[in-house]
């Protein structure tokens, strides 16, 4: 338990980071691009990808696979994670258009707690 404590803290230190990334590349893309709340998600995704596969591997769960099957589950899993966060942005955007940052902030909750799960157990388990 501790240790999935110390990884959830980690998890969320590392998401800090990669917020900061994808979130103000989303603002940038829509409202200085002018570029549809969609593809705003989508390029802020891209953005923190990279960076969240090899510090999380490196830092929250050390001691994990360093394969490329590992990198391969980590894909996996964010398009698990994204999908989700895609369904929750298209379902609130169909209510209330007009908050779309706000639901991107929604939307990001909802993947970031899916990633960790699937982080924890499915990319970066140990292998017994």
């Amino acid at each position: 338990m501790r240790d999935t404590i110390r990884q959830a803290i980690s998890f969320g230190l590392v998401g800090v980071l990669n917020t900061a990334i994808g979130f103000g590349t989303i603002v940038l893309a829509q409202t200085v691009f002018g570029l549809p709340p969609v593809v705003s998600n989508i390029l802020g995704y891209a953005a923190g990808l990279t960076n969240s596969f090899f510090m999380n591997r490196a830092i929250t769960f050390r001691g994990a696979s360093r394969d490329l099957a590992a990198a391969i589950r980590f894909l996996v899993a964010f398009a698990i994670a994204y999908g989700a966060n895609l369904a929750v942005l298209l379902g609130l955007l169909s209510v209330a258009p007009e908050a779309a940052l706000a639901w991107q902030a929604v939307a990001m909750i909802v993947y970031t707690g899916v990633f960790f799960v699937l982080s924890k157990f499915y990319v970066f388990r140990v292998a017994p």
